[in-house]
């Protein structure tokens, strides 16, 4: 994660949370740019992109293509909330939100499975559990901020 994030690491060992909390922002706004112009093509051009790669046979997956890319913000942030925890050094809240997003996504794959089964209840699942690990992420890294902004030790 040091080769992916250097300057997050970089900061993290100075002790400047201000500057990861900058970068922070940064990939927010990357992040939001990327998911948006994605869905936007992908509502656009989905069907024509699904066409010409694959034929005319896969145009049903178009919808499912649609879904999916809802969750492209929450695996953006969610890969990059993952490292900067692991660059503070929080391996095994990591471990654990990682592994409550699998049990989130299984779990409600057999709950929309069990109210109606669709094909699509595996991409809806997908999308859930990728939000729950953000979501996850988000809320321990703006725990961990507030406490070493307040130079006390993390819980």
């Amino acid at each position: 994660f040091k080769f992916i994030f250097p300057e997050v690491t970089s900061f993290v060992a100075k002790k400047d949370f201000n500057a990861v909390r900058n970068i922070t922002n940064q990939i927010f706004i990357y992040s939001f740019f990327v998911a948006i112009v994605s869905i936007i093509l992908i509502y656009l051009y989905g069907d024509l992109m699904i066409l010409e790669f694959f034929g005319s046979n896969y145009l049903g997956a178009s919808s499912l293509l649609k879904i999916t890319t809802i969750s492209f913000l929450f695996v953006i942030l969610g890969g990059y909330f993952t490292s900067t925890l692991k660059s503070f050094g929080l391996f095994k809240q990591t471990l654990i939100i990682r592994l409550t997003g699998l049990m989130s996504f299984v779990v409600s794959f057999y709950i929309l499975n069990f109210i109606h089964s669709d094909p699509a209840n595996v991409i809806y699942a997908f999308v859930f559990g990728h939000f729950i690990i953000f979501s996850n992420l988000f809320f321990v890294y703006i725990k961990f901020m507030k406490y070493n902004f307040k130079n006390r030790p993390f819980p």
